[in-house]
């Protein structure tokens, strides 16, 4: 019965352990996605501000933007 004790005892810290990886697993992807969306958003909002910069004109003439 022992023997049983141990052995269910490994699997659940083997369990546990998958478990354990699996989620940083996630966490990595998760922090990937977040860095690249935060990038991206950094990104928009630095050609956001070139085109509010004083001086910076734009003219919509039909369907073309000309700055």
């Amino acid at each position: 019965m022992k023997e049983l004790d141990s052995l269910l005892q490994l699997l659940a810290d083997k369990k546990r352990k998958a478990e354990q990886e699996e989620a940083e697993a996630n966490m990595e992807i998760l922090l990937d996605f977040l860095l690249r969306s935060w990038q991206q958003k950094q990104e928009v909002l630095h050609k956001v501000r070139l085109l509010i910069k004083p001086g910076y004109v734009l003219g919509v003439f039909g369907s073309h933007l000309v700055a």
